[in-house]
């Protein structure tokens, strides 16, 4: 499970820039999601996103909704915080947004979710999608954990 006694989140030296995932989510060609690594898609995303996409989506986001590890009940979960754990865009999206993104956002840092909503809303519209009704994105509940700083490591050892 992953909230106990024996659970560490811990970051890492030197994280990769968000933009280099964009830049592999572009390289992937196609429909391709970036997701948080802790994230369960439900059964009918691939459904629901071929339809989308084929009415004319150019990107699509979704807010998580929670769930206890303890019972694994998916029924049961609640979006409980504004939480953005699934991003899927046409590479041509991807690759655009490898180019605008800031450098300040790493894997692991708060906030890009955030900046990515925005972007995608302000850049394509209606073509951006909001998944977060077809309740297909799940997210467990860690428990109160605490997160590392978000500092840059390279000004420290200066």
């Amino acid at each position: 499970y992953l909230h106990s006694d024996k659970t560490v989140f811990t970051g890492a030296h030197k994280r990769p820039k968000m933009a280099e995932l964009f830049l592999a989510a572009a390289v992937a060609g196609g429909i391709a999601a970036v997701i948080n690594s802790d994230i369960i898609v439900g059964a009918g995303m691939r459904r629901i996103i071929g339809h989308e996409f084929q009415s004319s989506a150019a990107c699509a986001y979704s807010f998580r909704y929670e769930f206890d590890p303890n019972s694994m009940n998916l029924g049961q979960a609640k979006q409980v915080d504004q939480g953005l754990d699934f991003f899927v865009a046409h590479s041509i999206v991807w690759y655009k947004t490898f180019n605008d993104c800031p450098d300040k956002f790493l894997i692991g840092n708060a906030e890009w979710d955030s900046w990515l909503l925005y972007y995608w809303q302000k850049k394509y519209g209606k073509l951006c999608v909001n998944l977060t009704d077809r309740k297909l994105v799940f997210h467990p509940n860690h428990g109160n954990r605490l997160r590392e700083p978000d500092i840059d490591l390279t000004l420290a050892q200066a």
